[in-house]
This record gives C-alpha cells, sequence and structure tokens, in this order.
C-alpha cells in the first residue's frame, strides 16, 4: 500500500460543500483506493490530505481518472493551493 500526501497553504475561498463531496465520493468509487483522510488547520485554511492506495499503478490510474473529463473536481485546490506532494510507502497500519 502507498500513501498520496498532500499539503496545501491554503484551500481556495470559492470551494463549497458540493464540490467538495463530489470530488471525494468520486475519489472513493476508485479502483484501488483505500481510504483517505482530509485535515484542515481551523482559521488558516491550511490542509493536509491524505489518501491510501493499493499500489503504484492503482495511484497512476486515480491520477488520470481525476484529471479526465468526468471528474468533479477542476484543480483548482492543487492549482491554487500552493501544493506540495509526496508519495510514500505505508509500512504499517495500527
Amino acid at each position: 500500500m502507498i500513501a498520496r500526501i498532500a499539503e496545501i497553504d491554503r484551500l481556495p475561498a470559492d470551494l463549497d460543500e458540493d464540490y467538495v463531496r463530489r470530488h471525494r465520493e468520486h475519489l472513493a468509487s476508485l479502483d484501488g483506493f483505500c481510504g483517505g483522510y482530509h485535515l484542515l488547520e481551523p482559521g488558516t485554511g491550511h490542509a493536509l490530505s491524505i489518501t491510501l492506495w493499493r499500489d503504484e499503478a492503482a495511484l497512476d490510474a486515480g491520477r488520470q481518472a481525476l484529471a479526465g473529463p468526468a471528474a468533479p473536481a477542476d484543480g483548482r485546490i492543487t492549482r491554487q493551493g500552493n501544493a506540495s506532494v509526496r508519495i510514500v510507502d505505508v509500512v504499517a497500519v495500527l
């Protein structure tokens, strides 16, 4: 299992609950998606997204699906949020 960790300096101000819900539902439906967390620091807009994937192939397929025409998100979080992304191996689940 691998994890994608995205740290976002500040979430875009134009995110609405429907946009976020559609994005999360689409993400959860992808083959190889094993779970995740969206964390938000109140008051600063600083966010952390941790998603878990079966393997590198599932993560790559997920990236393509999230960037495709059927994806509900338009990339504004990554584009406007100054995101830094790391891919790490999951060595234990507690």
